[in-house]
């Protein structure tokens, strides 16, 4: 925030100023009325295989330097993230989108949200995106996590065993 000062001086058109010592004042005003919102995903287990315990951990915080006001976070989740049910907050919308209002989110207090399930693929990617009406830019907004399991040497020997003969 800056502080403005200044003096408002009688031009006398109403005859002379009887009292001189209201004439000063002082104003506080926030230049930067917005909001910086991040998003941050981790994932608990990369490499994945089928049938392991999986958890993904949301984190969004606003950095400010002003409140987020009615914020909401939009959750893409894996189809093949099995279990997963929406954390509190948050609501189906769609077969593999949540929505979670935040609320205003005032800065340096990050919400963080849980989702848990089992991976029913061996890749699984997930995406968050905040947005805020008063956040100034979306650089920082959305982030993406995935886990995936590496290919195997039988990934590559099937692979090789399916391609179609090739004639010179």
């Amino acid at each position: 925030p800056a502080t403005l000062e200044g003096s408002v001086a009688d031009d006398g058109a109403n005859g002379p100023e009887s009292d001189v010592s209201n004439n000063d004042d002082d104003a506080t005003i926030d230049p930067d009325p917005s909001a910086e919102l991040a998003v941050d995903i981790d994932v608990t287990v990369d490499p994945v295989n089928i049938g392991d315990a999986v958890e993904f951990t949301i984190t969004v915080e606003n950095l400010g330097p002003s409140v987020a006001a009615s914020t909401v976070l939009t959750v893409d989740v894996p189809p093949g993230l099995g279990g997963a049910t929406p954390p509190a907050g948050c609501s189906p919308a769609g077969s593999n989108t949540w929505n979670c209002s935040l609320g205003d989110l005032a800065p340096g207090a990050p919400v963080v949200f849980v989702a848990p399930g089992t991976a029913d693929s061996h890749e699984l990617t997930m995406s968050a995106t905040a947005a805020s009406p008063t956040d100034r830019d979306g650089a920082d907004d959305t982030e993406t996590a995935t886990a995936n399991r590496p290919p195997t040497a039988d990934d590559t020997t099937a692979e090789t065993q399916n391609r179609d003969p090739v004639s010179i």
